[in-house]
């Protein structure tokens, strides 16, 4: 399992970069904390330790917490892919680049030639 301090930059290179002009989107969600107690903030602070360049957004309405499978709190990073139609297309709580590009493949439209 990879830690998210380092998932954010596999994400970086292994997707945003190579992925957005085929009109992929990589959005980080910050949940607030394990219990919602961080601030805005604290969103800030992660971007610029990180280097992320994709959107990062603050969870206001915690619903983060629906988007895992087994409910509840999580202390991991949640990999979700909403497909074009705006069906979630795979969620996992192990950051797996293989299995994230095989979703990916399938649902990004074939590159142009």
């Amino acid at each position: 399992m990879t830690r998210l301090w380092l998932e954010f930059p596999d994400l970086e290179s292994h997707f945003w970069d190579r992925d957005r002009d085929q009109g992929l989107v990589v959005i980080g969600l910050h949940p607030g904390g394990l219990f919602g107690a961080d601030e805005p903030d604290a969103l800030a602070a992660f971007a610029a330790q990180t280097g992320a360049t994709f959107p990062l957004g603050y969870d206001l309405a915690h619903t983060y917490k629906e988007l895992i499978p087994e409910g509840g709190i999580s202390p991991f990073p949640l990999d979700v892919v909403i497909a074009p139609d705006g069906t979630i297309a795979y969620v996992s709580r192990e950051f797996d680049v293989a299995d994230l590009r095989a979703v990916i493949q399938r649902l990004l439209p074939p590159p142009a030639e």
